[in-house]
């Protein structure tokens, strides 16, 4: 028996022939699967490789429905464009029984809307890391929503994201209280306040915090980041034009704090980065 399989480069692989004499055995199979999986993901194929695989036979359906199943990361970016060559319907076939998924890409997809956002993250408790960057059709309610299925969640990846409002970023910190990573660049709608009632809420657990390019910020969330965010290891405040040298006075009191980004701050002066440099170890990009 040979199995050949038309990817969607239109190349034709064909597996090793066994006799017909031979019993495809439930070993043989998954061997065969796994050798599959290999040649899927490390040779640029993608999902709709693996539909294709379900034409091969009944049990290979079974496989491939386990497979996506038991996914526990899933990039969805890879099909940003709305004239990609997988379809929602696939892709919501690929996660209909799916309960494992902690991390989870949706990055620059234009497709997405809140209907299909909800559908994707309501059974995912599990969820640790969400990319939403560049996402244009998602609503606040959904994020909403989001913050109370998902309250594991670690990594929060907001940037471009400028239809994001304060009340929406407070209900997040309410409800996911290990946030790690926080990514809010060029969310226009933040201030000053709003960080300090976010940092009051999650500032404990945070090591990443990226503001950069939120141009309302001053000095003051500068001081909210010293009250609140004791465990912060990287800050990234590029372009916040209000910031000033006697803002960078207050991070020398980030014992944890070891790196911070401060391109495009043009009202920070060298006499700020000497001041760094002088008082504490953070590096400066």
């Amino acid at each position: 028996m040979i199995i050949s399989v038309y990817f969607s480069t239109n190349r034709l692989y064909r597996f090793a022939p066994m006799r017909k004499t031979s019993i495809v055995t439930k070993k043989n199979v998954w061997r065969i699967f796994s050798y599959l999986i290999i040649l899927i993901f490390e040779f640029g194929f993608g999902h709709s490789d693996l539909f294709c695989l379900q034409n091969v036979c009944h049990r290979f359906i079974r496989l491939i429905d386990e497979y996506f199943e038991r996914m526990e990361s899933v990039d969805f970016s890879i099909y940003s464009s709305e004239n990609s060559r997988i379809s929602w319907p696939c892709l919501r076939l690929m996660l209909k029984d799916n309960r494992s998924i902690c991390d989870l890409n949706l990055s620059h997809c234009k497709w997405i809307d809140d209907t299909r956002f909800l559908c994707l993250i309501t059974n995912q408790n599990r969820l640790k890391s969400i990319n939403l960057s560049s996402t244009f059709y998602i609503s606040n309610r959904s994020l909403m929503v989001m913050a109370l299925y998902c309250p594991y969640l670690e990594t929060i990846i907001l940037e471009n994201c400028g239809w994001l409002q304060p009340e929406t970023l407070y209900c997040i910190a309410e409800n996911c209280h290990q946030l790690i990573t926080l990514n809010l660049a060029s969310c226009w709608n933040l201030n000053d306040e709003s960080i300090k009632i976010l940092l009051e809420k999650c500032g404990h657990s945070i090591q990443n915090l990226i503001i950069a390019r939120i141009y309302s910020l001053t000095n003051e969330s500068l001081s909210s980041i010293r009250t609140f965010c004791l465990n912060i290891r990287f800050l990234d405040i590029s372009f916040c034009w209000k910031i000033t040298d006697s803002g960078l006075k207050y991070l020398i009191d980030c014992k944890n704090l070891e790196q911070i980004s401060i391109k495009g701050c043009s009202s920070i002066t060298c006499v700020g980065r000497q001041y760094l440099c002088e008082y504490s170890n953070i590096i400066q990009n």
